[in-house]
């Protein structure tokens, strides 16, 4: 049991309670994960005329699990101020409902606000005009409710639903009605969702200036990076040997008598998840309910295989991630088009980025301390 990295007793208990330790408890912080974290609470930090910060990503990729983590770290950032005015609520976190038919319904959003701010008799506010529960008293009471319980940040999970509509008019109209509200808040607003969410770049010149854009990507096959070693070196390695890495580390928590060995299936599983760490996790929660209820001592083969995703469910996932990819790399690459256009000389502008990319790596603004806290279990 030495090189398991979970509880002993787990072995001694019921089903019930080792899926939910692995359901609840086992938190791999693995790189992505980490760096868009901290890049979203630089940007929290220091949001400057940017008051939306939104989080792009497959399905499955790990948002919500991601957006649990940034309400940590707010907390955090205002413990003391918690601790004298228990009036203030730093964070709140929500999702946006998918619309039943038509458009989204901002009248929902503004509940599901008010809802996450524990807000009381949300049903009979009254807006200017004396209509009691319409859509313009619970804008009144969202933007109120912001302000007087000194909310810094709103966090929208599923947020791809706010761009559901059905004509790229109506799309401009709900980035505007929604910019119009997030400007009357002092709050910054992180919206988190799926590529969808790339329709919201292309209407408006204003939604592109007040927004950042941080990409939640999978692990791709092929994609090489530079990872820091031991004394400050740097090892280039492929993302899909990080998501190895990263699935030798669920096998070690895996509440089981036996530790699971998956050698030789680890292109199966890659594929099977798209390289997305949240629907691994998924898909080993459900193996681990398959082997515990057949009463077998580990995860075999068979029981990854009977509960992986379907395979036109993976490549629907695969294709949509792949487009989104590109969408984004092509929006967030080198401004030359723009140079271009407007006659400026390219080489200018690759110096200002090559000095902004040198300045950002000596450190983040507003950091509480050089080293995060950890959320669940962390990759060794």
């Amino acid at each position: 049991m030495t090189d398991r990295l979970f509880p002993e007793q787990l072995l001694n208990s019921s089903k019930r309670e080792s899926l939910s330790y692995f359901n609840n408890e086992v938190r791999i912080q693995h790189r992505i994960i980490k760096m868009v974290l901290d890049k979203v609470m630089e940007k929290i930090n220091c949001p400057g005329d940017k008051n939306m910060i939104f989080i792009i990503g497959p399905t499955g990729v790990g948002k919500t699990m991601l957006c649990k983590k940034i309400v940590h770290e707010v907390n955090l950032l205002y413990e003391d101020l918690l601790e004298t005015n228990f009036n203030v609520i730093p964070v709140i976190c929500l999702a946006a409902s998918a619309a039943s038919k038509g458009n989204f319904s901002f009248k929902q959003l503004y509940k599901s606000i008010l809802e996450a701010a524990q807000e009381p008799l949300i049903d009979y506010k009254i807006a200017p005009n004396g209509k009691m529960g319409s859509e313009e008293a619970l804008l009144e009471a969202a933007k109120s409710c912001i302000k007087n319980r000194e909310i810094k940040v709103v966090i929208i999970d599923e947020a791809q639903h706010i761009a559901k509509v059905t004509s790229s008019r109506k799309v401009r109209d709900q980035l505007e009605t929604l910019k119009s509200f997030i400007d009357n808040t002092e709050a910054v607003f992180v919206l988190s969702g799926t590529y969808n969410l790339n329709s919201c770049f292309t209407p408006s010149g204003q939604i592109n200036r007040r927004s950042a854009i941080c990409h939640f990507s999978r692990y791709r096959k092929g994609q090489k990076v530079d990872v820091d070693k031991e004394e400050g070196k740097k090892e280039t390695i492929d993302e899909y040997d990080e998501f190895v890495n990263i699935v030798k580390n669920f096998e070690l928590r895996i509440p089981i008598t036996k530790k699971p060995n998956f050698d030789k299936s680890y292109e199966y599983i890659y594929a099977r998840s798209v390289g997305c760490i949240g629907l691994l996790k998924d898909w080993l929660y459900d193996a681990l309910k398959k082997a515990l209820s057949a009463g077998s001592d580990t995860i075999t083969t068979e029981h990854l295989e009977q509960t992986a995703l379907e395979i036109k469910r993976c490549l629907t996932i695969a294709r949509e991630a792949i487009e989104g990819e590109q969408y984004l790399e092509n929006l967030m690459q080198d401004d030359d088009e723009l140079y271009n256009m407007l006659q400026i000389n390219t080489n200018t502008n690759k110096e200002i980025n090559a000095n902004t990319n040198i300045n950002s790596q000596n450190g983040k603004p507003g950091n509480r301390s050089p080293k995060r806290d950890s959320v669940g279990a962390d990759v060794g």
